[in-house]
C-alpha cells in the first residue's frame, strides 16, 4: 500500500470508494475539506503529486474531546476551489493547482480512481509528468 507520513499528512491507497470523495458541512455550507484542514506545508513535489492523485484518505482531525476522527480528503485534483474555505482557496489556486495541473497535462491517459492505482503507477505518472515539464515546458527540477 502507498503510504506517506509527514506530520498530519498520511496517504494510503487502501480506502473504500464510498469515502474517497466526501462532502463536509459546517458554517452553513458544504465543503470539500473538513473544518480546520490546512494544506501540507513544504511538501516535496513527489509528495505533492501523490496528494494530487490520491488525496489524503487517512487524514485525521482531533475532536474537542481529544479523540481522532478520520476525515478523508479527496485527490487534490478533484478539489473545487468554490468548495474550499476562503483561506484555502487562494493557496490552492496559487500553490497547488497550477503546477500539478500542468504536470497532469503531460500524462497521455486519464488518471484512474485512487482505488485502481498502485504506488508504482503513481511513480510512473510522476516520472512521465516530470519529463514532460522539463522537455516541453522548459521547467527544471533539482
Amino acid at each position: 500500500a502507498l503510504e506517506i507520513k509527514k506530520k498530519n499528512v498520511s496517504v494510503n491507497k487502501n480506502i473504500s470508494s464510498g469515502t474517497a470523495n466526501p462532502i463536509y458541512q459546517y458554517d452553513g455550507r458544504f465543503w470539500h475539506v473538513p473544518k480546520g484542514f490546512r494544506f501540507p506545508e513544504n511538501a516535496k513535489r513527489h509528495v505533492g503529486w501523490q496528494l494530487w492523485v490520491v488525496g489524503m484518505p487517512n487524514y485525521q482531525e482531533k475532536k474537542p474531546d481529544g479523540t481522532l476522527i478520520t476525515c478523508p480528503i479527496r485527490p487534490f485534483r478533484k478539489l473545487d476551489p468554490k468548495l474550499l474555505p476562503p483561506g484555502l482557496t487562494s493557496q490552492f489556486k496559487v500553490s497547488w493547482r497550477p503546477l500539478f495541473k500542468m504536470m497532469e497535462s503531460g500524462i497521455d491517459e486519464a488518471i484512474p480512481d485512487p482505488s485502481e492505482l498502485t504506488a508504482a503507477k503513481i511513480d510512473e505518472y510522476f516520472e512521465t509528468a516530470t519529463k514532460y515539464m522539463e522537455e516541453k515546458r522548459g521547467v527544471l527540477f533539482s
